[in-house]
């Protein structure tokens, strides 16, 4: 297993997190934040080809931030791999002209 890694990105910015798992036949793959099950919805693609199961993140928002983990499980045990995502808030600058 090639593990995931830590990633900062800015608010509203779309996040893969990916790592290489292999297995005969195919591991199931789950996905966590914080312990909690993440499971594949519009915002949240779950896939596993050719070996690289990937989490995207269509928005991160600053309350995606935490630990994620994939979880590969077969008949042979269950391995898992851990990363932080740290989703930053967008800031605006503000400038201001004295006449």
């Amino acid at each position: 297993m090639q593990g995931l890694k830590n990633m900062t990105v800015t608010e509203g910015e779309s996040v893969t997190l990916e790592c290489q798992i292999s297995g005969h036949p195919a591991p199931g793959i789950m996905w966590f934040r914080e312990d909690y099950k993440i499971e594949s919805t519009i915002d949240f693609q779950i896939t596993y080809e050719s070996g690289y199961a990937r989490l995207v993140i269509r928005e991160a928002f600053a309350e995606d931030s935490g630990r994620f983990t994939c979880t590969a499980t077969s008949h042979a045990g269950t391995i898992s791999t851990s990363c932080y995502l740290l989703v930053k808030s967008k800031t605006l600058s503000v400038f201001y002209m004295c006449l």
